[in-house]
């Protein structure tokens, strides 16, 4: 322990904190803009089609690649008229993604099922009860 009298070690101890702290933002921020530049987020003017061959999911936000090796990070969005209505529990490997141009609606294909939820956004938060 260093005592209060030690200006010397204080002064010591309080730089090291502070290069720690910097380093430590920096090092989250650079990886924030690297994952940012690595998988942007949908542009509302683009459109994106094709089947997910790669999904991570990391709290709310889903990184997703496609087939076309197009790479995306998604919000998380719900739609309470699912079972399951968090986006990210439902989307796996192999579903088929769609985003129109000029829309933020992903409309998620799986063998004879479609299910629909719109970036970012809550649907049918009526039904939010219920689940």
């Amino acid at each position: 322990m260093i005592p209060f009298s030690d200006r010397k070690g204080l002064n010591k101890l309080f730089r090291l904190m502070f290069i720690g702290t910097v380093i430590s933002i920096a090092l989250v921020f650079g990886f924030n803009y690297f994952q940012g530049e690595k998988y942007p987020k949908p542009q509302f003017e683009k459109e994106i089609a094709g089947n997910i061959s790669d999904l991570a999911t990391y709290q709310s936000v889903i990184k997703i690649e496609l087939d076309n090796g197009n790479k995306y990070m998604l919000v998380d969005s719900r739609n309470y008229a699912y079972d399951e209505y968090l986006l990210q529990r439902i989307l796996k490997k192999g579903d088929h993604l769609v985003k129109r141009s000029n829309s933020d609606t992903l409309i998620i294909t799986r063998n004879s099922e479609s299910f629909l939820f719109v970036l970012g956004d809550d649907l049918n938060t009526s039904l939010k009860e219920a689940n």
